[in-house]
């Protein structure tokens, strides 16, 4: 069984009636053809959109400045049950449908509601609700948001795993240092969901004709006031727009760890092999070669992970 049939266990299964873990146990199965009357401009909005992430790729930053901003809403992550308690829609909705209505009237600016979201939570929504009639392709804007050095992404991952501590906020206590070091089975562990987790957003776009701005972590990094930009044409706003973020800065800070960038060339240097691969095969991964590669070269079975892993699902 492969690691992504693994993972796929938490899926929920509509011919059992059953809701994902993690989803609130006092919610009604919804029936997937419940919101194709649902209207965005009866709602208020012009434009839905919708940021498809790969993790630990600067969408959280990138969120706080567009919600301070005012402009477009407040996008994210709606739809992934370790946060859903931190939103009082949740406990209004008696049912997914209904949570949706009360997120798009609380939580959009502008005549604009967006969210984001990973694939494999993507997955889980598309089976609860049909996301092609809420989302027309006509009316809605998508954003493919990753990041180009897998490495740092999987190092970034692994660490925020092992220390529970994901995003760190300007105006919160400080945390304790993150000396945490991942071992090279961690950062091939990693390094195999995100590349799984890319091409799975990927071919969804391809099956279903979509296009989406892509954005990068390094982009943001680099010029983020031309990510803004783009962002902002893509979403129409008004060209005076980013004149709000002048005084604006994301709660989101970056974490720092002690010799970061130091173990990453090191982690690079050992395993330049697997990362020749992935470069090779990143836009359409190839896990089960990636897989028997590992096992043959360092005796690592993939599937084997040494503690509980979130419920995701292959593409």
């Amino acid at each position: 069984m492969s690691l992504a049939n693994n993972q796929a266990q938490g899926l929920p299964s509509l011919m059992t009636g059953t809701m994902p873990p993690g989803f609130p146990a006092h919610w009604r199965q919804l029936d997937p053809s419940s919101l194709r009357s649902f209207d965005w401009r009866v709602e208020g909005i012009d434009i839905p959109y919708v940021f498809l992430i790969s993790g630990r790729c600067g969408s959280t930053h990138l969120a706080s400045l567009l919600t301070d901003s005012r402009v477009c809403g407040e996008p994210s992550e709606y739809f992934n049950p370790d946060w859903m308690a931190n939103f009082p829609e949740v406990g209004a909705a008696n049912d997914l449908g209904e949570y949706i209505r009360y997120l798009v009237r609380a939580r959009s600016g502008n005549r604009r509601f967006g969210f984001k979201i990973d694939h494999w939570r993507w997955e889980v929504l598309q089976s609860l609700i049909e996301v092609e009639q809420l989302f027309p392709v006509a009316q809605s804007v998508f954003f493919l948001m990753t990041r180009q050095d897998i490495v740092a992404q999987a190092h970034s991952f692994a660490v925020a795993r092992a220390t529970n501590i994901w995003h760190e906020y300007a105006d919160a206590q400080s945390s304790t240092p993150r000396d945490y070091v991942p071992t090279d089975d961690e950062i091939l562990r990693e390094m195999s969901l995100i590349a799984l987790a890319e091409t799975g957003l990927s071919r969804y776009l391809e099956r279903t004709g979509r296009s989406a701005m892509r954005l990068t972590y390094e982009e943001l990094r680099q010029d983020p006031e031309g990510l803004l930009r783009r962002v902002g044409e893509r979403l129409a706003l008004e060209p005076d727009w980013l004149g709000k973020l002048s005084v604006v800065t994301s709660r989101i800070q970056r974490h720092e760890y002690a010799r970061r960038d130091e173990l990453i060339e090191g982690l690079k240097s050992r395993l330049a092999h697997e990362l020749a691969f992935l470069d090779t095969w990143r836009d359409n991964f190839r896990y089960e070669e990636f897989k028997r590669l590992v096992l043959e070269r360092r005796g690592l079975d993939l599937e084997r992970w040494p503690a509980p892993r979130i419920e995701v699902n292959s593409a």
